[in-house]
């Protein structure tokens, strides 16, 4: 199976929706499959173009991956609510400076955190996308 990019829309707020068809290595397979994807500027996967949507132009998200050999945007950072985003497919969830959380240690011990720079914020980001993915 391989995949060649038919056309391409890119859009003003910084993705582009790719319509990729799917082609048999087979001979007479049935009919060729195409595929809508958003991706970065950069050609990283976000998702489908509704997610794209929600991410960069409703939230004004950045999408970024976590790691070089990701194949998935999974976090991001949103300049005007100066909040780091991490989500999956099933959630998202926002962290900011200044937000306060219970932390329990594997003694049970509970104490609040409270994020303190944006460092802190991505990390908690990451970590986030890490456990809905």
């Amino acid at each position: 199976m391989s995949i060649e990019i038919i056309k391409e829309r890119h859009f003003k707020a910084g993705y582009t929706i790719q319509y990729r068809q799917l082609l048999s290595d087979a001979a007479g397979d049935g009919p060729p499959v195409v595929i809508k994807s958003a991706v970065t500027p950069e050609g990283h996967y976000i998702g489908d173009s509704g997610r794209a949507y929600q991410l960069i132009v409703k939230r004004g998200i950045k999408p970024e991956k976590v790691a070089s050999n990701h194949s998935v945007c999974s976090v991001g950072f949103s300049k005007r609510e100066q909040r780091w985003y991490g989500w999956s497919h099933r959630a998202i969830y926002g962290f900011k400076v200044g937000d306060t959380f219970k932390v329990s240690d594997p003694d049970g011990v509970v104490t609040t955190s409270t994020l303190a720079t944006l460092e802190d914020c991505k990390r908690e980001a990451v970590a986030f996308a890490a456990s809905v993915s």
